[in-house]
């Protein structure tokens, strides 16, 4: 190298020979300016391509995303629709239900089941959304609805369970009811003032007299708690049974009782046999109904599609 030139020797092959170039300052400067403008060029161009490569990447991707939350709304559109649909119809069931239970009906405003305040804010603000997406206000209003929904189901299910109650309360009460004559056999007296078969004085029945054949089975008139069995004055062998609700009945002149003190006995069981114990002229059971402690006419509470024969 001299003081101004730059001398560049290639040692090549014995056919190619010897490569020399010599270049002055001025030159290789120029070589060096243009080689980096080169790269610089290069590394510019390869940053714009991959930005543009990036955007593009992102826009695609967003297409997808676009895509796929499009799919799960129209799903979540179709499934919000068949809860409607079968809420609609669970409406019309329990309208019918609790008419035929006499229950108050219950208006479209209260069924909605609506949220509000902290609680509705503080869901919304939970919701996943999906930033710089044009379905988050349709998925907003999606999620909204399906809330409301929820609410209306919440109200709907206690409107059912009110209903299942009252209808469990007034089947115990049917089945606690007194509904059957008791033992098959004829009426042969009634209650109200007569006069006493024994004592010949005037005297209040306070129920009525089956007259069946000694041993004939007593059968319960409804569900109940036997609360005294035993001999009682002129009731001979009886056996009260409080049935709840109020109702209470007795049964006299048994030949012998099939139950104890605090058996739960059911509509239609044998309870005991005709007899003639007590204050009795011969074979015949005397049945009382009392509701809440008064006593009332045993006729009104047996019903011939109740009957047990």
């Amino acid at each position: 190298m001299q003081s101004d030139r730059f001398t560049i020797i290639i040692n090549r092959d014995r056919l190619l020979g010897t490569y020399r170039r010599d270049y002055s300052r001025r030159q290789v400067r120029r070589l060096i300016l243009i080689v980096a403008l080169v790269l610089i060029g290069g590394a510019v161009m390869l940053f714009f391509y991959s930005d543009n490569v990036r955007k593009n990447l992102e826009i695609f991707s967003l297409g997808r995303r676009d895509t796929t939350q499009q799919e799960q709304l129209e799903a979540a559109h179709d499934r919000i629709a068949s809860i409607s649909s079968r809420l609609d119809d669970l409406r019309e069931v329990t309208d019918v239900a609790r008419l035929l239970h006499t229950m108050q009906p219950v208006n479209t405003t209260e069924r909605e089941g609506g949220i509000g305040g902290a609680e509705l804010g503080g869901r919304i603000e939970r919701f996943p959304k999906i930033s710089s997406s044009p379905l988050d206000d349709l998925t907003q209003r999606y999620y909204e609805r399906a809330l409301r929904l929820d609410g209306s189901l919440s109200i709907e299910n206690i409107l059912v369970q009110e209903t299942i109650e009252r209808a469990r309360r007034e089947a115990d009460i049917r089945d606690r009811t007194p509904s059957i004559k008791p033992v098959v056999g004829h009426i042969i007296s009634f209650i109200g003032n007569r006069i006493h078969p024994i004592t010949g004085l005037i005297h209040f029945h306070r129920g009525i007299d089956i007259s069946a054949a000694y041993g004939t089975p007593i059968m319960a008139p409804a569900d109940g708690t036997v609360v005294f069995a035993g001999t009682r004055g002129g009731y001979g062998t009886t056996c009260f049974i409080d049935h709840g609700y109020g109702y209470q009945t007795r049964y006299g002149h048994c030949s012998r009782l099939n139950v104890k003190e605090g058996d739960e006995v059911q509509r239609g069981q044998v309870i005991a046999h005709i007899g003639s114990t007590g204050m009795s002229t011969g074979p015949h059971l005397h049945y009382e109904v009392l509701v809440e402690g008064s006593v009332t006419n045993p006729l009104a509470y047996i019903y011939p599609e109740y009957e047990y024969d």
